[in-house]
């Protein structure tokens, strides 16, 4: 099973609570350790977490995205010791030419020393976005025929299908997502992992990341199992 999170609300509950809008995401990334433990108690194969979308890059004040960026730099290289002791396995999808260099290299050593892990996959997209990832994939497809014979170029796109057009995706790597779980009260995809989650379940909550815990995790985790999946 793959079971997504949309991580909404951080910003709102901050000012909720009297603090700067960047701070929410601390307190947001405080909820991630606690919820792979939850999901590797339950079983379940990758789980994966958006963290920062394509669109953010652009429309967020640049002091938030230094924060963010400052709280992968500073967490991130702590959490590898924790992802060992249990066997857990951390990839990373999205355009990393968009972010910091630093930061990149964090996140790609992290992936390399978590390789031989097998007991679950955390996947991070960072930065992220459905459709931006589709063009992107279309644009390495033209990169790898434009220098192709006609007669090669006429075969590659008849064996071009919904399959082999998935190895150019950055997130190729992950099975098809089975629920997305989006928090903050907004019922809306927003593009999360569009071309893995057609068959998708969904569970909308009004409650807050930094509230997100384990009474709602069960909840979305039996949505799942009370739904009637046709495919």
């Amino acid at each position: 099973m793959h079971i997504g999170f949309i991580m909404d609300g951080n910003r709102r509950w901050a000012t909720q609570s009297g603090f700067l809008k960047k701070i929410g995401h601390g307190y947001g990334g405080d909820r991630i350790e606690p919820i792979l433990e939850l999901c590797l108690q339950e079983g379940i194969e990758t789980v994966s977490f958006w963290a920062l979308a394509t669109e953010n890059l652009k429309n967020r004040d640049p002091e938030e995205l230094e924060h963010i960026y400052h709280l992968i730099e500073t967490r991130v290289p702590k959490l590898v010791p924790k992802l060992l002791d249990k066997n857990i396995r951390f990839r990373v999808f999205g355009d990393m030419t968009l972010i910091p260099e630093n930061i990149r290299d964090i996140l790609l050593d992290t992936e390399a020393k978590t390789v031989g892990c097998t007991a679950m996959t955390f996947a991070l997209g960072i930065p992220h976005g459905g459709q931006y990832e589709i063009v992107q994939a279309v644009k390495d497809v033209f990169e790898k025929t434009k220098t192709l014979s006609e007669t090669e170029r006429n075969q590659f796109f008849q064996n071009l299908n919904e399959e082999t057009f998935r190895a150019y995706l950055n997130s190729s790597f992950l099975p098809n997502i089975d629920l997305i779980v989006r928090t903050g009260g907004y019922v809306r995809h927003s593009g999360y992992l569009l071309y893995l989650s057609e068959y998708a379940e969904y569970y909308f909550t009004d409650v807050l990341w930094p509230d997100f815990g384990e009474t709602e995790f069960y909840k979305a985790l039996e949505s799942y199992k009370n739904a009637t999946r046709n495919f």
